[in-house]
């Protein structure tokens, strides 16, 4: 019997062009696949380390979609090399990107929302601790 070989993560946007900037220009990943509707994209499949994250344009916005639910149930854990330097350029572009803290699990870590409010958490090993 075949088990699962590679899970992939889906997240319905309102504006995958938007979303697809975050991730790609702000965080570095890598668009490997896109489909386009009336010349804007509107499905992308990004990759980064191994994982696979896909953006869905959803023509509905975020709130009609979410109810009264937020994103916080699903967090991205994202790990950078430099996390000094992604807050910075996170900022410069006006996203709100909290204080780095320290965790017992040995990384630095600070939050920012997506454009459409996803959660993402952005990590950094402390050094020594890896």
């Amino acid at each position: 019997m075949d088990k699962a070989q590679r899970l992939s993560i889906l997240l319905n946007v309102h504006d995958c062009q938007i979303s697809l900037d975050f991730y790609q220009r702000l965080l570095g990943l890598n668009c490997t696949q896109s489909w386009e509707d009336e010349g804007r994209v509107r499905w992308c499949s990004l990759e980064c380390g191994g994982a696979t994250l896909m953006l869905n344009e959803h023509r509905a916005s975020a709130a009609t979609r979410r109810g009264d639910l937020d994103h916080q149930d699903c967090v991205l854990y994202l790990r950078v090399a430099n996390l000094a330097e992604i807050r910075l350029l996170l900022r410069a572009e006006r996203f709100d990107v909290t204080e780095p803290q320290q965790q017992a699990y040995g990384l630095l870590q600070c939050s920012v929302a997506d454009p459409d409010g996803y959660e993402i958490a952005l990590t950094q090993p402390i050094t020594g601790s890896e």
